[in-house]
Order: C-alpha cells, then structure tokens, then sequence
C-alpha cells in the first residue's frame, strides 16, 4: 500500500463543518468524514422534501469548469443562474437542469426550479466552511454555445437532438483548468468569513469511455495527467490551499488492494484508509502513542507552535534519530521564525538537498547573507538540479536588493532545464511581486510566451498591473499634497516677530495658521 508524504499546513478542528465538492471518489470520502463527526453541508442537502429519490451520486461534479459555475452563481451577485439557458425542457412539463447529473430524472418545472435554489444555497454555505475538499475528476467537458459555459456532463439525447449545434467537447489543457480553478479560490477566499482552508485531490477513479478518438487509457492519462499539474501550480500559488495525495496513494498501491472488481471504484478499504491518514495529518490527536509515521503525519499536518513544542519534548529521541522527522520539524521551526533553533537542529543533520534549501532561508530571513551566499555558491552551479535550492538562491539575490544577479540566475536555471522555462518565469515573478510589481508583470508575461493558455500567468498579470494602478495612484496623492515645511515653515519665524504683541499681528497670525492648517488637514482627512 502506497504512503505517500502529506504537506499539510492546518488543522481541522474536530466536528467542525467541511465543504465537499468533486467526482464519485468525494462522495466515497464524505461518508467517512461523517463517520469520523465532522459536518458536511452536502449530506443534509438530501434531506430537503425536494431530493426525495435522489441518490448522493447526482451531485457528483467533475469539471474544473463546473465547480466553478456552481460557486460563481452561488457568491457572485452579478452573475446568477441563468434558468432560460440552464433548464430545458425534454416533454410536456418535463425538465431538466443541464448542470446536474443526468440520473436526476426529469420533473416538473417548479421541482427542477426548487432543486437548483437548493444547490445555490449550499455553495453559498461554503463562506462558512473552514475546510474545502475539491476533488477533481476529468478534462474532458461539454460547452454550451448558447450559455457560454460548460456542463458538468454531456446532455442528454434529447436535448443534444433539440439543438445537434448547441453543444461541443472541448478538451481542456492544464493552464485552462488552472484558470478556472484559480478563480474558484478567488471566490471562496473572498466571500468567506472563517478564513477557509482548501484541499484540492485528484479523484483516481479512471475514466471508462471517452468522446475522443483514441483508446481510452490515453485520454485518461491525458486527463489526470493535466488536473494534477494544474493542482501543483494552483497550490504553489496560494497560501491557503493544499494537495491531498490520494491519486498517487490509490494508483501506486497493488491493484489487488486499490480496486474493486470492475477495476473501476476504489475498495472501501483503501478509501477507509486515505480518510484516516487524512484526519491523522490534519487534526490533533492527543490520545495514544505516535509511532514514526503517525509523528511524521502531524508534523506535516501544520501543527500549532504549542503543539511543536509539545511533540519535540515528548519525541526528541524518535525526532533526533530520523533525517526526514528532524527535516519536517526544522521547518516548522522556520515558519514559526525560530530560525536559530532550526539552524541547530539542521546542523546536526547530515546534508542532502532538503536541509541545504532550509540551511539557505534560515540564514536568509535571520539576514545572514554572506553565510548563505557561501552555501549557494558551494551547493549550486551550472549542472544542479535542486530546483528548490534555485528558487532559494534567486529569493536570496531579491532579498539583498540584487536584481540583475537574480535575473542571471533566473537565466541560468531557465537554461539548465528548459522545458520548464515557463514555470521558472512563473516563481520568479512570484519572488520579485513583492518587490517591484513592473519586473513581475514582465516575468509573467515572458511565462506566456512559453505558454499562451499559461491562465495563472494571464490572473497574476491582471492583478499585479491593478496594484500598480493603485500605487500611481498614491504616488499622484503625495506629489499634490502641500508639504508640512511649506504650510508651517514661516510661522516661526512670524511668531517670533517684534510685534507679536500687536493685536492686528495676532489676529493676522492666527489668520494665516488656520488656513494652512486647513490646506495641509484636507487631503490627509480626506484619506481617512
């Protein structure tokens, strides 16, 4: 059975409320989080009159672009529903919803009318979930012409023969579905009001047909292949968003075990366990013994600084002893900035490539850059491959206010593994965004270069050109306003006057101090 490592950042707190959305595999994941006391705002959907012979499987939701419908309608005001182009009628008073699965049968207009209220409302609730579990399923989607958006699954017969023109399948590259999917995390990171966490996973359940022309292995390989590189790149975006690895746990782990008989849905052994393993890295568990790969699952499960604290005295010996346990608590130990102690700990560690990259950032945020400086020069050059420790180097050079070494060594890195010459632009405008917003809309815009469909480029772009925007703006402001020495420089000199003890004089002192007040005190007041 595979194990692979879990990165997880938080924690979820026990019986608190998880919003679940994806393929097959999240319904398969919900029952158990259920059973574990946590509470899903899926679940009690069903229990609404309106579901009634409704099974969980008909809110199954498989596309990047589908999900991102479903909460766009649900938080954006300005683009609701659209029932004219999103309900269609199949006979006498029999209708359909386009975007639900096609097991739901057709019913009357005000039912089908009842059921997508019901599913707006849900994806609403989601402002009030701190953990969001989107389980990704497929690239392969339909699109509506007529609607301008794309369907969570192929319509029905009926209605493909209504309108042979209307629909059509697209087949969606990675930077596509990272567009939609960085979208949806705008959406829930502005609208929610706990500050959600989201997991993103890969369903591993295979495809068992395709549209296209080719043998369906293929276009499943084709599939999972581009949803898993558009969830590392939606990850390394975003603070608040994490990968779950249960796709490589499934597919890596001996078929025997992973598969049912149809060679299709996951043994529910195997979806009982990558649940546990996901409560086990993401919540706290204070009873019982940790053993080496429990301890090595809470340490990456983002435990809080107390909880550090507690593990590394209880587990010294166990942390002490093993490389990879004493790697994941140096770096805990760095997000906590307790860089010194995390230095300790690194350097009584053998080196490899892992504790360089952290042995580098420590330095770098206690401002020790010489010391990593003569770590970089010693561990990088022209033939590395720490990809980690070029990104490190770069963020180094920035950080010292050294552009154009940065730049030579985005250079050097581009030219040491160009395939990846996009994504390298891509970190590199990630690293300078916070420094000079000008040579990181450049970056982005040399990533597209590489790759036209680049959507996260195309977003970052947008965004970073509206802070610039506002930063002009605020430029204008503190050029236009009077100066503090203009509005009261003379006034010393004034009050010091001979005739200060004249009347008129100070009539006209206090004259000429409350109109400079008034000329310096508006703008500032107008700022708030």
């Amino acid at each position: 059975m595979a194990r692979p490592k879990i990165e997880a950042g938080f924690k979820i707190e026990p019986g608190s409320t998880i919003f679940t959305v994806g393929s097959c595999f999240a319904r398969n994941v919900e029952a158990n989080l259920v059973a574990e006391g946590f509470r899903l705002p899926v679940r009690e959907l069903l229990r609404r009159p309106e579901f009634d012979n409704v099974t969980m499987a008909s809110l199954n939701n498989y596309g990047a672009p589908s999900i991102f419908n479903e909460f766009c309608w649900a938080l954006d005001s300005d683009k609701p529903f659209d029932p004219d182009t999103g309900i269609c009628q199949v006979k006498d008073d029999r209708y359909v919803d386009l975007h639900v699965m096609n097991e739901v049968r057709p019913a009357a207009l005000e039912e089908v009318t009842s059921r997508r209220e019901a599913i707006t409302e849900l994806y609403r609730s989601v402002r009030e979930s701190r953990t969001v579990i989107i389980t990704l399923g497929l690239s392969e989607v339909w699109f509506d012409q007529v609607a301008g958006n794309y369907l969570n699954v192929i319509p029905l017969p009926g209605v493909m023969r209504q309108a042979p023109d209307r629909f059509e399948l697209h087949i969606l590259t990675a930077g596509e579905l990272l567009g939609y999917l960085t979208r949806t995390v705008d959406l829930i990171n502005q609208n929610s009001v706990v500050g959600a966490n989201i997991l993103i996973s890969i369903s591993p359940v295979p495809l068992n047909q395709t549209f296209r022309d080719l043998d369906v292995s293929v276009a499943n390989t084709y599939s999972k292949s581009s949803l898993r590189a558009a969830a590392e790149e939606l990850v390394y975006a975003y603070d608040n968003v994490f990968y779950y690895p249960s796709y490589e746990a499934i597919t890596l782990s001996d078929r025997k075990l992973a598969w049912q008989d149809d060679q299709v849905h996951v043994t529910d052994a195997l979806v009982s366990e990558q649940v546990s393993r996901m409560v086990g890295a993401y919540t706290y568990r204070s009873g019982g013994e940790h053993s080496r790969d429990t301890l090595i699952e809470s340490l990456r499960g983002g435990p809080s600084e107390q909880e550090l604290d507690w593990l590394s005295l209880r587990y010294a010996d166990m942390i002490k002893a093993d490389s990879e346990l004493s790697t994941e608590y140096a770096h805990l130990l760095i997000k906590y900035k307790r860089f010194e102690e995390a230095l300790s700990v690194l350097e009584a560690m053998l080196v490899d490539a892992s504790t360089i990259v952290l042995k580098v950032r420590a330095l770098k945020l206690l401002e020790r850059f010489e010391e990593a400086e003569a770590l970089v020069a010693t561990n990088l050059d022209n033939r590395s491959r720490n990809h980690q420790l070029w990104e490190e180097a770069i963020s180094l050079s920035v950080d010292q206010g050294k552009f154009e070494e940065a730049h030579g060594r985005i250079d050097t890195w581009r030219h040491l593994a160009p395939s990846a010459t996009g994504l390298i632009f891509r970190r590199g405008a990630r690293i300078f965004a916070g420094y000079d917003t000008k040579v990181a809309i450049d970056l982005y815009a040399r990533a597209l270069e590489f790759d036209p469909d680049d959507k996260y480029a195309l977003v970052a772009i947008q965004k970073l050109k509206e802070i610039e925007k506002l930063k002009e703006a605020e430029r204008l402001k503190e050029t236009e306003k009077p100066k503090e020495d203009e509005v009261f420089g003379t006034l010393e000199r004034e009050a010091s006057s001979p005739e200060l003890n004249s009347k008129a004089h100070s009539q006209k002192l206090g004259s000429v101090l409350f109109d400079r007040m008034k000329a310096w005190w508006a703008p500032h007041h107008e700022r708030g």
